[in-house]
């Protein structure tokens, strides 16, 4: 509908009678599109397309009221103006003294980045929402917290995407003056390479953006994301901003980093459950080894809201030795960006860390996306996925010929700071040729892992798996054949449970290597199974707060020893221990004496213990101490179907038993 208005600028009446085209909303008018007004006024000024423009209200010094109403309004005058910067460092807060100022103060808009969304500025006091206008991009004006706000009242930022929901009171007033303010910025800046379009941000705790500055001490860069938004200060070349805990979102989001005329925007971020996939060769195998890769990739859906940021290890591999040996501070390739899982994309994605994402998404019915960032590095050992600090401590060095395997400096150190929920970890194999590092290997991974906890916090779960079967290793380039320690490394990670916090073993012996499937000595290509197995643990422990030993595997609790054997005790049965599958007679047991292993027979007596005899007076006992520990010659399982780990009590100096051999 047509309605009549008059202009004024300034308080001079400019024009009467303006027809303008706009539509009706209760007893005030919405203008259509002020844009398309032609005042006839040496005067440039535009207004968003989705604010709420009444009669009343003032743009910059411009007022356009119902014809012939021009109202008395009293303009507070500040003795100095408050810049943009500073109301959007203070939004949320009460206006106060401290903060803004006395009431009164005129509160500077200095928005002309054009990658930026329009602004929204709002007061909420004690009566509810004070007033309500966007800024329109480009321009420059003052906001004026006159008396109408009380003290006590809050200032806030929003985007243009929020301003819908809000109920604004038609009739207030808002005055644009045009007085800009002046804040040093940080016109030059960077952002981390871990922040991309698709990204998946964590939920439920402060979230860290940070990244570089050739701007002067002090200079401020501004982080929007949704309805949050906070201000970090470069220091020594660096900035960092933290923004609050957020709930789980599958709506995607942009994260907008701004100062001066620069600006960053990163686009369909959501926010759900980011985890760390980490170790060497066994996290990193591809989804497309999987033996049932095939089909499963053609089941993968955009709207499953699993997302991964990949990085090669061959990147790693192929930078300078120089490189290798020093911490990077970012990505190692700036073409590493955030993925939207799909059938085509995913074949080069970890193949635990995929089937692990999926079955999470199942169980919270897509509702918590799960991003993935990937930092395993084939053939690594514990040292060389450790920061310096940590090897320090126990007197390790990388080798020269181990150089080109610094997975810490290359794909770990860079993402070190991206909050995450919790980590995937299957690694080991490296370190069980090494009798040293073999025998240290829980405490040392306690050490990693509480170094970890000290970036991420301590409610950072770690979900990890008990090295599979495989046997003997014969080393392609030098022929050379390594008499793997895989059994005292399993013991090892059996100790870690007890003695770091929140961490949760997945048990793969009868997914790895299988009598007479010898085509790989250490890469079981099962790991949907084993990858399942660990994402049962974590839905427990994370997201319905239930028990996670009631889908672990059996645990020993306790050892007795006598005259003729002894008897183990287990928690974790769930249900009472048990043969696999068709299986008749228990296997896998040996007891020691005087530094001798000899196999024993074993039975389970109950649904927590079982007797193990052959052995007058036995000083140790252990289970499935092989290299390769099949079902067939390893067989006990919880009620859960879950097999047993191998253990030993007392025969670490016993070398192991190889498939098939007897003693």
């Amino acid at each position: 509908a047509n309605r009549v208005f008059d202009v004024y600028v300034n308080g001079v009446e400019v024009a009467k009678d303006v027809v303008m085209n706009v539509k009706s909303t209760n007893t005030w008018s919405r203008l259509a599109n002020v844009a398309e007004v032609q005042l006839g006024i040496n005067h440039e000024w535009s207004v968003a397309e989705n604010c709420y423009p009444v009669a009343d209200t003032y743009y910059d010094d411009l007022l356009i009221t119902k014809h012939g109403t021009y109202p008395e309004i009293e303009t507070y005058e500040s003795e100095e103006s408050v810049n943009f910067a500073d109301i959007v460092y203070y939004a949320g807060e009460e206006i106060t003294e401290n903060a803004l100022g006395a009431t009164g103060v005129d509160v500077t808009i200095n928005n002309n980045l054009d990658a930026l969304p329009v602004l929204a500025i709002y007061s909420v006091g004690s009566t509810g929402t004070e007033t309500l206008e966007n800024v329109v991009l480009g321009q420059q004006g003052v906001m004026n917290i006159g008396a109408e706000f009380e003290q006590g009242s809050k200032v806030v930022l929003i985007t243009l995407d929020s301003i819908t929901s809000l109920k604004p009171l038609y009739g207030k007033k808002i005055i644009l003056n045009g007085v800009a303010g002046e804040m040093p910025t940080a016109e030059a800046f960077s952002v981390s390479g871990m922040f991309s379009d698709n990204a998946v941000i964590q939920r439920g705790k402060p979230v860290t953006v940070w990244g570089k500055s050739d701007s002067e001490d002090g200079s401020t860069i501004n982080v929007n994301f949704g309805k949050h938004h906070t201000v970090a200060k470069v220091q020594n070349g660096k900035w960092q901003a933290i923004l609050p805990a957020m709930p789980a979102n599958t709506e995607g989001e942009t994260l907008y980093v701004y100062s001066g005329t620069h600006a960053e925007k990163f686009s369909n971020i959501l926010v759900g459950d980011v985890y760390l996939v980490a170790g060497q060769s066994n996290a990193e195998l591809p989804f497309s080894t999987s033996d049932t890769y095939a089909q499963d990739r053609l089941e993968i859906s955009t709207s499953d809201n699993i997302r991964f940021f990949y990085q090669a290890r061959s990147d790693a591999m192929n930078m300078t030795e120089e490189q290798q040996l020093t911490a990077q501070e970012d990505i190692i390739n700036p073409n590493y960006k955030w993925e939207v899982a799909q059938s085509h994309n995913t074949g080069r994605l970890s193949s635990l860390g995929y089937y692990f994402a999926d079955a999470i998404v199942d169980a919270t019915e897509r509702q918590i996306p799960i991003g993935l960032v990937q930092t395993a590095f084939g053939s690594a050992r514990l040292q060389e996925l450790s920061p310096k600090s940590i090897n320090d401590i126990y007197s390790l060095t990388t080798a020269p010929d181990r150089i080109k395997y610094s997975a810490y400096n290359t794909l770990v150190s860079p993402t070190e700071k991206y909050s995450a929920r919790g980590m995937l970890w299957y690694q080991g194999e490296s370190d069980s040729k090494d009798d040293t590092l073999a025998s240290t290997y829980a405490q040392r991974f306690n050490t990693l892992v509480e170094y970890i906890r000290g970036i991420q916090g301590n409610d950072f779960p770690v979900f990890f798996v008990q090295l599979s079967s495989h046997t003997d290793h014969e080393d392609r380039y030098s022929g050379y054949t390594y008499q793997w320690l895989v059994p005292r490394m399993r013991n090892e990670q059996n100790k870690t449970e007890d003695i770091t916090a929140d961490t949760f073993m997945t048990v793969s012996l009868d997914k790895g290597l299988k009598v007479g499937d010898e085509n790989d000595t250490a890469h079981p290509v099962y790991k949907k199974d084993i990858a399942i197995r660990m994402a049962n643990i974590a839905i427990e422990r994370i997201y319905t707060a239930g028990n996670p030993s009631t889908v672990m595997s059996p645990k020993v609790k306790s050892i007795a020893y006598d005259a003729q054997g002894a008897t183990i005790t287990f928690e974790r049965t769930n249900g009472g221990l048990a043969l696999a599958e068709g299986s008749e007679t228990l296997l896998g047991f040996e007891l020691i004496k005087d530094g001798v292993a000899t196999q024993a027979t074993a039975t389970i007596t109950s649904e927590n213990t079982v007797r193990v005899t052959g052995t007058d007076y036995p000083d140790g006992v252990r289970y499935a101490y092989y290299n390769a520990a099949a079902q067939s010659i390893a067989n006990l399982v919880g009620g859960n179907g879950l097999p047993c780990p191998t253990f030993s009590d007392n025969g670490f100096d016993v070398a192991p038993l190889t498939l098939g051999q007897q003693r």
